[in-house]
């Protein structure tokens, strides 16, 4: 019933799938331990280690895939277009719990949180050039997006649980499992001080801007920044081949997220002489606070004050960026080795570095605080038999 000049093949197809999960490290029965003399009597004792939970259920996961797989008339372009929506509930989540009804945790793991996802996956396959110079290119493009829909508990509904806290997965309700939060930004006063919003304006009461903080989230002073994983991100590869040699390089990018660089503590500094380059940007003189968000040094430190600084809108960076993940040269030999038809000498070097990234301040944002991975090299010889 199909019939296209353009499209040579066209596959649809969709799945959905449910399925659950246990943890076997759960029990819906009390856990206890044996001792063999109890230190004021004695006597043999037991001590419960993980509390009883009969309501305890599997987690369910069901997702939905629809995809397209194409190509174009003589198979100079080809690819796939996915779209997935995945759902998860009745999933594992710690929750308080009455400390005095048992005395071992203030909370315990229950069936408490729901999440949903969705996302895009494309591939496209290109044959740019063909002949004896050949030209190949793939394109892969993802988007993902997901978040929070359920949570039994109030403090992880709170906005200020995600301060700080881009690399863990932080449960709030609306928002994605990996995302970050942090105090509204005053800029700095005319002697240097941070600032920060306390009832619309600014103040440098530290532990007052704490406390509007912890209590009224984004209507008060805290402000949802974004996700801290990105929900845009693939690759492009591009092949040039002439004669049996290949060149392949690989660049990857990342894109609409943000992380938290490390900030300057003078409080590290004075206790235990850890600083960074950010101590040569700091405010010194009247004016530099219309030129630098660094706050000047202060003795006697004040801990909130840091503590603020490093919490603040200041201190979180667009983290897009566009990378060299590999370049690949082999050279597939002219000629038989004995009964071995295909033999391929080839060189890799990977790890080579960002090529653009959207922060000023030339920082790595897979790489925030810890040294970047060295470049690789790696030499080889691929045999077919």
């Amino acid at each position: 019933f199909y019939k296209s000049s353009l499209f040579s093949t066209i596959n649809l197809r969709t799945t959905y799938g449910y399925s659950g999960n246990v943890d076997l490290s759960k029990t819906a029965a009390a856990v206890a331990t044996y001792f063999t003399d109890a230190p004021a009597t004695g006597f043999p004792y037991a001590m419960i280690k993980t509390l009883n939970n009969p309501n305890l259920r599997w987690e369910k996961t069901s997702m939905l895939n629809a995809a397209i797989d194409f190509v174009v008339k003589r198979g100079r372009i080809s690819g796939t277009v996915e779209y997935y929506h995945k759902k998860g509930t009745d999933l594992y989540g710690s929750t308080p719990y009455d400390y005095t009804t048992w005395g071992g945790s203030p909370s315990i793991i229950k069936n408490v949180a729901a999440i949903s996802g969705k996302g895009v996956d494309i591939t496209l396959n290109t044959r740019n050039l063909v002949g004896k110079f050949k030209w190949n290119t793939v394109v892969l493009f993802n988007y993902n997006s997901n978040k929070t829909t359920k949570y039994e508990t109030t403090e992880a509904d709170k906005i200020v649980s995600k301060l700080g806290a881009g690399g863990l997965i932080v449960p709030v309700i609306g928002k994605p499992l990996y995302s970050i939060s942090a105090y509204k930004w005053g800029g700095l006063d005319a002697n240097g001080n941070p600032q920060g919003y306390v009832n619309g304006k600014k103040s440098t009461d530290y532990d007052s801007i704490v406390t509007e903080g912890f209590n009224k989230g984004l209507e008060g002073n805290v402000v949802y920044v974004g996700p801290s994983s990105p929900p845009i991100f693939g690759s492009l590869i591009n092949t040039f081949s002439f004669k049996g040699i290949s060149l392949s390089v690989n660049l990857i990018y990342k894109l609409g997220y943000y992380f938290q660089k490390t900030a300057l503590s003078y409080s590290g500094l004075i206790n235990y002489g850890a600083g960074n380059k950010d101590y040569d940007k700091r405010w010194m003189k009247p004016g530099d606070e219309l030129k630098t968000n660094i706050p000047s040094f202060i003795y006697p430190v004040d801990d909130s004050r840091d503590a603020f600084y490093a919490l603040s809108e200041a201190t979180v960076l667009k983290a897009d960026n566009v990378r060299i993940q590999y370049i690949n040269l082999s050279w597939l030999l002219p000629f038989k080795y004995k009964n071995v038809p295909n033999i391929e000498l080839y060189i890799n070097v990977s790890n080579l570095g960002i090529i653009w990234r959207a922060n000023k301040e030339n920082l790595d944002p897979d790489y925030p605080a810890t040294l970047k991975p060295e470049k690789s090299y790696a030499f080889g010889i691929r045999a077919n038999f």
